[in-house]
């Protein structure tokens, strides 16, 4: 079993790590890794298709907004506090 690592950068100029293993058959099990976290896209048939997929899921991840609006977390008591950021 053959397995590939490409890099690529996504539009908004984010570079991610492209993990393809060749499962035979030119089925690929394809994985992204973005700031040193992996994330699991799939296994797909072609490594055309595989490329694309993990083009997606990094556009998703990568060049995703900044999350806006308020942070909920629970104190040790359990209370659930709101804070602005």
């Amino acid at each position: 079993m053959a397995s590939e690592e490409i890099f690529l950068i996504t539009p908004g100029k984010h570079k991610f790590k492209v993990r393809l293993n060749d499962l035979g058959d030119d089925a690929w099990d394809t994985t992204i890794v973005y700031v040193g976290q992996p994330h699991r896209v799939g296994k797909f048939k072609g490594k055309d298709r595989a490329l694309e997929a993990a083009k997606k899921k990094a556009i998703q991840i990568a060049d995703a907004p900044p999350t806006t609006g308020s942070i909920i977390c629970e104190d040790d008591s359990g209370d659930k506090k709101t804070k602005k950021s």
